[in-house]
């Protein structure tokens, strides 16, 4: 299935990127493989940037309705095979995020989204850079805060090596 797909994009895979779509493939299932998908189309006719591409096969990793950290880890794994060939579990390449409104905050939402959570995923060891935002009238986003650790994290923050829910 994987095979007769690929044939009709533009793109030559080499091996880790061929490797990279079929464990993404195996995970999810044919369900990505339609062309309303970012990562469908970027597969197939090219991707416009690196992060662009890693937070295309991002998107994918919730089940049951929920985020799983897991499903962050195993797209940010597959994403770097992909895109650099890496084949090493836990990459360090690049930093996930579950970004989730508290109760607290009652009627915001994350921009754009109309949700209350989102995925954000950057380069590890580099300045997050533009993060979602969160809109409540009457309120502005200084940043995300880390829950296990309290720390603040905003677009100058440097972006550690693993997956965190904000």
């Amino acid at each position: 299935e994987v095979d007769r797909l690929l044939a009709k994009g533009t793109v030559d895979h080499n091996q880790h990127q061929y490797d990279a779509v079929i464990s993404f493939t195996f995970n999810l299932g044919g369900q990505w493989m339609k062309p309303a998908n970012r990562i469908y189309q970027y597969v197939l006719f090219g991707y416009p940037s690196e992060q662009e591409f890693l937070d295309a096969m991002g998107a994918w990793a919730s089940a049951g309705g929920s985020v799983v950290k897991g499903l962050m880890q195993r797209r940010i794994d597959e994403a770097d095979m992909y895109l650099n060939g890496n084949y090493k579990r836990f990459s360090k390449t690049y930093f996930g995020a579950h970004l989730e409104l508290t109760k607290k905050d009652t009627g915001a939402t994350m921009e754009g989204t109309g949700k209350s959570y989102g995925l954000f995923y950057c380069k590890a060891g580099e300045p997050v850079g533009t993060m979602p935002s969160a809109v409540r009238e009457g309120y502005y986003l200084v940043g995300w805060i880390d829950s296990a650790t309290n720390h603040v994290y905003t677009p100058e923050t440097i972006a550690p090596g693993k997956i965190m829910t904000l």
